[in-house]
């Protein structure tokens, strides 16, 4: 890890900063246990992207799996999405903006134990304010991060962009994806929605200890 680990700038203009000193979970993922909560978020793929799972462990604050692929059909991407779901445990958020919208639909449509919601960027403040608390959260040493190349980068990757109108805005350069930023950012945004008092009610079957949040 520490080869590639000097590959990686300083931290410059971009949206994140201490990327690298907070990449210190292990890519070797540990396994499920009863003793955690798991949130999870989804970007799915438009044209050449990847669809991406992130899983965090909200309550120990740091990301402990993630899943990235593309070129494979809708149907296959939904049960990828729904088995990470029965495997961690957890809630799925997912980026419902454009494509995202129809398969959000379906998803929610199949039976499964964990709640699965949309979130859909409609705005660049809706985008902001997500990306924001990520970036927040990254800086102040509160989430940590696993110490993969594809996400280190993706992340100090990312930058803020002048429209022609004046607009500042947030995305990936022209020739880098924004995939695994999307994925975080909303399964941190659950993570949130928890702090703020909407810890999930217990719900128990044969095999596991899950849960489902009940408030909206």
């Amino acid at each position: 890890n520490q080869e590639w680990r000097a590959q990686f700038t300083a931290d410059g203009g971009g949206v994140f900063r201490n990327v690298v000193e907070m990449a210190t979970e292990d890519t070797i993922y540990e396994p499920v246990t009863q003793a955690s909560r798991y949130v999870i978020g989804v970007d799915l793929a438009k044209y050449n992207d990847w669809t991406v799972i992130v899983v965090i462990d909200a309550l120990e604050r740091k990301v402990v799996w993630y899943d990235r692929f593309n070129q494979i059909d809708w149907d296959l991407q939904r049960q990828r999405i729904l088995q990470a779901s029965r495997h961690w445990g957890a809630p799925v958020l997912v980026d419902s903006t454009g494509v995202g919208d129809p398969i959000l639909e379906e998803l929610e449509k199949t039976p499964h134990p964990y709640e699965i919601e949309g979130y859909k960027f409609s705005s660049n403040v809706a985008k902001a304010q997500v990306i924001n608390s990520l970036s927040l959260a990254i800086e102040q040493g509160e989430l940590n991060l696993l110490c993969d190349p594809y996400m280190i980068d993706e992340l100090q990757s990312y930058m803020y962009q002048r429209t022609a109108s004046g607009t500042l805005t947030m995305s990936a350069p022209s020739n880098k994806h924004d995939d695994v930023v999307i994925a975080l950012a909303l399964a941190w945004r659950q993570c949130m929605n928890w702090s703020g008092g909407a810890m999930p009610q217990m719900v128990m079957d044969e095999q596991r200890i899950g849960y489902r949040s009940v408030t909206r």
